[in-house]
């Protein structure tokens, strides 16, 4: 089993969050995540960072308690 790499691309940041680039950059400027840039076109996003944006944006659904499907 591999384990997930520590650092993302530009590409795998942009799918993970479901964004453009340009949002993806302008998010890093905003200070919302870091980036470590590797050289002007190479960038690399930290994968944890990105991931606990996600989360603290993500609404989980409640069960209703209570409430029974009809038919069963």
């Amino acid at each position: 089993m591999t384990t997930p790499s520590r650092h993302l691309t530009t590409e795998e940041a942009c799918d993970l969050l479901r964004v453009d680039a340009s949002t993806l950059r302008r998010y890093a400027r905003e200070g919302k995540f870091s980036r470590i840039r590797l050289s002007p076109r190479k960038v690399l996003y930290i994968r944890d960072e990105i991931e606990a944006y996600i989360d603290a944006r993500t609404i989980h659904a409640q069960p209703l308690a209570g409430k029974r499907r009809a038919g069963r």
